[in-house]
């Protein structure tokens, strides 16, 4: 497995960013939130989708906001969730890492940011009160585009809900 250098740009950001893109979001570096640092919404609204990824950072899916819409109106509106992956066979080797809390019957592992490490990329949600045992993700550097391209897919809140109490009384 090949180790990326901290601060180097992720050499598949063009790929995977387009892949993102036809899903309609878009991905904003919040590095700082890693840090333990809060960044405040007002802060988030003057930031610009990330032209290139980096390589120890950490990156906000945010749903392109409408026509006069701010960037927190457009994340509102999914209530914390959509981006997430199908993981229909969890012993894939691509799986560097697997924690899916709900994963019977729905096979989702949803999460809101991306973290690109020297060796691999992690899909994660922060813990929440919503969300008190979040799912992540850890996929290889090398097969995160394959693995965008093929597993990710955006859920609503009402789909996720469903497949949740549909877990819960399985």
């Amino acid at each position: 497995m090949k180790k990326l250098r901290k601060g180097s740009v992720f050499p598949q950001s063009q790929e995977l960013r387009d892949i993102i893109g036809r899903h309609g979001l878009d991905l904003y570096d919040v590095s700082s939130t890693a840090e333990g640092q809060p960044l405040s919404w007002d802060k988030i609204n003057d930031l610009s989708p990330a032209s290139e990824l980096l390589v120890g950072n950490m990156y906000l899916f945010i749903p392109r906001p409408e026509e006069g819409q701010n960037l927190r109106d457009a994340y509102a509106v999914t209530q914390g969730l959509g981006p997430s992956f199908q993981v229909d066979e969890p012993d894939d080797p691509r799986w560097v890492s697997l924690i899916i809390h709900h994963y019977e019957p729905c096979h989702l592992a949803v999460f809101t940011r991306l973290l690109f490490d020297t060796t691999v990329v992690v899909a994660l949600m922060p813990e929440t009160p919503d969300f008190p045992d979040p799912d992540l993700v850890a996929v290889s550097c090398e097969t995160v585009v394959d693995t965008f391209e093929q597993f990710f897919k955006v859920v609503t809140a009402e789909e996720y809900g469903a497949a949740v109490r549909a877990a819960q009384s399985y």
